[in-house]
Formats: structure tokens, sequence, C-alpha cells
């Protein structure tokens, strides 16, 4: 009898696992279409400073108003993206500011709720960032980015554990406080001029299909990783315009 139970066990856990899998699925968008606004949306859109557009099959996202970033999203508000992936460079920087992008998962716009993953060029900087209800907590990491070079940007959202990785060198933070539950997901710029390439989003929910290709899987060999914890950025929580999407 024991057997049988151990049996019927196992099985029940096989079929659960696999049904949790049958639902995670894959969005892509690689812009050869040439269109991004069936599927994109501005936020809080400013045309006097920011800028959209597709080009050569890559999306390009500028904005050179000193304290703001821009924000291009997609998907729902109960999307619960697991795992966001693309490519991204930068082609010009403001002489003034930080130049940034990145992504944004979880988004809940105006309820001013997110997750960051950006990549600094000006400071050398690699940083997790968690807005919630305007109050901010991040980890930042030393990494030097280069004009004109792509980036492989991977977010990954596990509960307390937020891993970013760049190049196959993963940087993970890890919050106490209540997790993100959904929201859309986002590409990120602020002082700068960047293009983004080969968007890959999955997760529970996340529906297979979007206007991009199935690429094939590339081998990546061992990962150098670092670790923060996330904290209360204070700076960032009394500087509310330093992340702010509401261009004046």
């Amino acid at each position: 009898m024991k057997s049988i139970f151990l049996c019927s066990s196992i099985i029940l856990g096989l079929v659960l696992v696999l049904n949790i899998q049958c639902l995670a699925g894959t969005w892509r968008d690689d812009f050869d279409d040439g269109n991004y606004k069936e599927e994109w949306k501005i936020y809080n859109l400013n045309r006097a400073v920011e800028n959209w557009r597709v080009k050569d099959g890559e999306a390009v996202g500028e904005i050179f108003q000193p304290g703001f970033m821009s924000l291009l999203l997609t998907g729902m508000d109960n999307w619960t993206a697991r795992t966001v992936e693309c490519r991204a460079k930068f082609v010009k920087e403001a002489k003034d500011a930080s130049a940034e992008l990145g992504l944004s998962l979880y988004d809940g716009g105006d309820d001013e709720n997110r997750y960051l993953f950006v990549l600094n060029l000006t400071l050398g900087l690699a940083s997790i960032s968690k807005e919630s209800k305007g109050q901010w907590a991040s980890a930042h990491f030393r990494f030097v980015s280069e004009m004109n070079t792509w980036y492989t940007l991977k977010a990954t959202v596990e509960e307390q554990e937020l891993k970013f990785e760049i190049n196959g060198e993963t940087f993970t933070g890890r919050e106490q406080d209540e997790p993100l539950k959904s929201g859309q997901v986002g590409l990120i710029v602020a002082n700068a001029r960047a293009h983004f390439d080969d968007v890959y989003i999955s997760g529970p929910g996340i529906p297979n299909g979007g206007p991009g290709k199935v690429r094939a899987v590339q081998p990546r060999g061992k990962l150098a990783a670092r670790w923060g914890q996330l904290k209360t950025d204070k700076y960032l929580s009394e500087k509310r315009q330093k992340f702010s999407f509401n261009p004046k």
C-alpha cells in the first residue's frame, strides 16, 4: 500500500509540475515589423522631451530632460513575468547628467510600484531598485559599460530575490518587504539615446506569441555572481524627480 501511495504521489506531483509549466509562456518582440505602437505604449508621454521609434528593426528611445526617465510599456497589469531579456546599447549620452538604460518589471504605472534593473553608463554602475508607493530601496554594483556596445540584459524576479544579468555577469539583490505581485514590462532610458532589440518576456500566465521570432538558445558558460541587499534609498525617496516619469 505504501508503494502504491508513493507512486501515486509522484505521478500527481509530476502532473502538477507539467501543468504549471504548460501555463508558462513566452512573449517576443524583435521590432522587425517596424511598428511598436500596437504592442507598446509610452508612459506619460511628453512629446517635447521624449521620443520612441523603430529604426532598422530596433526600438530607439531618447530623453534629455535632466531628472527624468522615459518608459515604454507593454503587457497587462496582471502579468507575472518571471524573466525579461533584451539587447540594449547606448548611442548618445547627456553631457550634464547620468545616462541610463534598463528594464522595468511588475510596473504599476500611476500606482508607483515597479522593479527597475538599470545600467548607468556615466557612473559605471548596475542597479536593482524597487519603488513602492514612492519609496525606494536599491542595491548598486560596479559595472563599467561603454557607448555603442550591445549588452544582453536579463532581469529575473523570484519572490524576495531579484537578479540582473548583464553579458553573463549576475547581480542579485534581496529585499525584506512584501514583493510586488504583477504588472507591465517596460524599457527605460534616461539622459541618453538607446537602442533595444530582441525582447523576451516569460512567466506564468504570459501569452505565447508576440510579433517577434523564436530564436535559438545560445549556450552559456559559468556565470560570475555578486550579491547585495536592497536597502532604503533615502536619496531616491527624497529626490523623487530622480526617477520621475512625468517630465514637464
